[in-house]
């Protein structure tokens, strides 16, 4: 049972890595795709809004569902700085435009894989004490 929840928590943060990323990807590819196609339908409605949004939105549901239980657990600060930090600059982006919208969200996403790298490591090595306990108690047995 412990098994299936870290290999669920571990897939958690997988996602938020990957939603992450493709915030970072979506940010530096538009502005060379607006180059090279121009103001076709693909670039514009990539460049609207609600794209923005819909990619945030994972983002932030992934961290909601993965890294509280992380952090509960080892009350590890720098995992709740990176997060804390990640999800300010994320959301900051919204009310700035060009540059530095790119800029915040980058960092942000950057902030978060680092968070989600981290729970990782984490989550690692609380299984490995749990199953060396668990190991020690059958064996005093």
């Amino acid at each position: 049972m412990e098994q299936v929840m870290v290999g669920q928590q571990a897939l958690k943060d997988k996602l938020g890595i990957f939603f992450s990323g493709l915030c970072i990807a979506h940010c530096l590819v538009m502005p060379f795709l607006a180059i090279v196609l121009g103001g076709n339908v693909l670039v514009t409605a990539l460049s609207e809004e609600w794209v923005h949004t819909m990619l945030l939105l994972p983002v932030f549901a992934m961290l909601i569902l993965s890294l509280p239980q992380v952090w509960l657990a080892s009350r590890n600060y720098w995992l709740l700085a990176l997060a804390i930090a990640g999800v300010v600059l994320l959301s900051s982006s919204r009310m700035v435009h060009g540059i530095g919208e790119t800029l915040l969200t980058v960092m942000g996403s950057c902030l978060v894989i680092t968070a989600h790298l981290l729970s990782l490591k984490m989550r690692k090595s609380m299984k490995k004490q749990y199953d060396l306990a668990y190991q020690a108690d059958l064996n005093n047995e």
